[in-house]
């Protein structure tokens, strides 16, 4: 998964690969599951613009779309004034 070469500008590959360490094996999600799940995605004629894997994923950002729509509606009335009337 990770590379031995050294690129100019990044990380050592050895720094890369401590960092990350400490989480593997430790990820709640089903490694198994989620390579079915993009098999599905990639069978798909119409497959979603974004997936997000896991429960976490799918919590986290239904929070922060809501929390965006709520900014949405708040600022409507401002945003649709700027319509021309040319």
């Amino acid at each position: 998964m990770f590379g031995e070469v050294a690129v100019d500008g990044y990380d050592a590959p050895a720094a890369i690969k401590a960092q990350w360490a400490g989480h593997h094996g430790t990820q709640t999600g089903d490694p198994a599951k989620l390579g079915t799940a993009i098999v599905q995605l990639a069978a798909m004629t119409s497959p979603p613009k974004q997936f997000f894997a896991g429960s976490d994923a799918v919590d986290s950002i239904t929070a922060d779309l809501r929390a965006r729509l709520v900014e949405v509606d708040a600022y409507h009335a401002l945003s649709s004034s700027t319509i021309g009337s040319f």
